[in-house]
Order: C-alpha cells, then structure tokens, then sequence
C-alpha cells in the first residue's frame, strides 16, 4: 500500500497515516509526556562557562605538551654519558633520571584517575629536597652550564612553582571559607 490512496467515490487521493511500531509509539508518547511536565529541557552553558571549559581545556593540552617536552629533554641529557664519568660525586644525573621516572608515573597515574596521594606528596617534597640540595651542592662553573644541570634546575623549580601554587590556592579556599 502506498502513502497515498484514492477514495473510489471522489477520485481524491487520500493521505493514509505511515505505520509506526509499538516501541516507536511508546517512545515518542513518552517524550511528550516528559517535554509536557518540563523534565526534558536543552542545557544552555553560559558564557563563561564555556569560557572555562575553553581554558581548561588549553591548560591540559599544555600540561600534557609539557610532560611530553620535559620527558624529551630529560632523555636527551641523560644521554650526554661523558657527564656521568667526570662528575662522579654528583648525582644530578641520577637525580634527573628519577625525576624523569617520577614524572612518567604521575602522568600515568593521573591518566587511570588516581590523582594525588599523601605518599605521592612525600615523594614529590622528597624529589624537591634532594633536587634542591644536588642543585646548591653543584659549585662547579663546568657542571653548572651542562644540560643535565639545567634539567636538575628545571624539576626542582617546576616542584616549587607546582607547590607555591597548591599553598596558594589551599590559603584562598580557606579564606574563602
């Protein structure tokens, strides 16, 4: 049968209703029934919330970069061996390879969604300590313009800028609060 018939008596072709299924009919008797009581709306993000979803989502592309670049450069001057056996009783080298390591299990850690923890705090202030006292410990002019000295430098100032700003944003919501 097709769309439309023809009445025999008037030889007016008549528009025949198409042939729903019974879930079809349910669903759009339901969906009546809910825009009619006001349950299903359309979510209208403001401006500003799109404006955060925005930032948001340029700050994790640039922290995931970031990762990604600190990572390269780490493997890159970990690779400069002649550095291991002139300074031998330094231990940036090993410092820069467990910073390396650390990053890559936070990284992945936050990517399974186990975010901070109180031993990866310990562990990180540990990293920052021994970062710190490697850095100061590092007299020599020889040792201070190698790249395994800048990426040491590196961690521990990305560790202190991470932590200035975790104190600052926990003073703010306890003054907020």
């Amino acid at each position: 049968m097709s769309d439309c018939d023809t009445d025999t008596n008037t030889n007016q072709k008549i528009k025949m209703p198409q042939q729903t299924t019974n879930t079809e009919m349910k669903s759009s008797t339901m969906q009546t029934r809910l825009k009619k009581s006001g349950q299903i709306q359309k979510k209208k993000y403001t401006r500003r919330q799109i404006c955060m979803w925005i930032i948001a989502g340029v700050l994790g592309m640039c922290i995931v970069g970031g990762s990604i670049v600190l990572i390269i450069f780490d493997i890159l001057a970990l690779s400069n061996h002649p550095f291991q056996n002139a300074c031998v009783d330094s231990g940036l080298w090993y410092f820069v390879l467990t910073s390396m390591c650390w990053c890559i299990l936070s990284f992945a850690r936050g990517l399974l969604g186990n975010m901070v923890t109180i031993k990866s705090l310990m562990m990180d202030v540990g990293l920052m300590v021994w970062g710190s006292i490697e850095i100061l410990g590092a007299k020599d002019v020889a040792i201070q313009q190698t790249t395994i000295y800048r990426m040491a430098l590196i961690h521990v100032l990305l560790n202190y800028a991470i932590y200035a700003v975790l104190v600052g944003l926990f003073c703010i919501g306890l003054y907020v609060a």
